[in-house]
């Protein structure tokens, strides 16, 4: 079964960019789109970065670093999650 693509538009500082992706994913790109055009839009307000170009590698840097950031902070979660597991298990093995 092949899933069909659909033709749809986002928009970024004011400029249509065309995009295909499924129907299904169209919500979430459009999601998507919304957050990055309002992130490169505080960008632009600020006034560090003047051409469109300046203002997507600045966004692009800070979508990365919070992307590591929030990456760094899941692997704590899981180690801290593995860590209360093993200690359920020893505590479970020494009841029986």
């Amino acid at each position: 079964m092949t899933t069909q693509t659909v033709n749809t538009t986002v928009e970024l500082l004011g400029k249509p960019y065309p995009v295909r992706c499924t129907a299904a994913e169209v919500p979430s790109l459009e999601a998507a789109a919304k957050w990055l055009n309002d992130q490169m839009t505080a960008i632009q307000a600020s006034g560090k970065a003047i051409n469109i170009e300046r203002i997507a590698m600045i966004t692009a840097l800070n979508v990365a670093h919070q992307f590591l950031q929030l990456e760094q902070k899941q692997r704590g979660v899981e180690t801290t999650v593995n860590q209360q597991l093993t200690h359920l298990q020893k505590l479970l093995d020494n009841a029986f």
